[in-house]
């Protein structure tokens, strides 16, 4: 776990980067902040300094852009979990972007948040993880309909 003070002089951002830059072996990140309606990080600063080896996302988001954002830039993700208190606003504008810009995508609304399962996992060339996916996804999507 990390805590930044706001109260450094230096910006969040370089804090996450200074951190990220010193590790290397990182598969999973987890950035959520208390919300408050107003961005506290800046998105598209974020997207740049994360690691081609994160693969599992966990961030707070603002609005429906934001997450256009990090699922247009990181696109080595395999799966990605936004958290916001407004998620039941653009949910529906969520599905829908997903299902045009992600379509092998598995998504699953939960509280004031959405996870979602990216194509990239089923295009890997390993088959054995291929087909393991496969059998996860295929269990999600019998648990939708039950």
């Amino acid at each position: 776990i990390l805590v930044h003070n706001l109260a450094q002089r230096s910006s969040l951002i370089d804090y996450i980067s200074s951190i990220l830059k010193k590790t290397s072996n990182i598969h999973s990140l987890k950035i959520i902040y208390n919300h408050t309606g107003e961005p506290f990080i800046n998105i598209e600063k974020l997207s740049s300094i994360i690691p081609r080896s994160i693969k599992h996302l966990q961030i707070s988001i603002t609005n429906l852009d934001e997450m256009k954002n990090i699922l247009e830039q990181l696109n080595q993700l395999s799966s990605v979990t936004f958290y916001s208190l407004n998620m039941s606003y653009y949910y529906e504008d969520i599905m829908k972007w997903i299902k045009v810009k992600q379509k092998n995508s598995i998504y699953r609304r939960g509280l004031r948040c959405i996870h979602i399962w990216l194509e990239i996992s089923m295009n890997n060339n390993n088959n054995n993880g291929k087909n393991s996916m496969k059998k996860v996804f295929h269990r999600i999507r019998h648990k939708q309909i039950s």
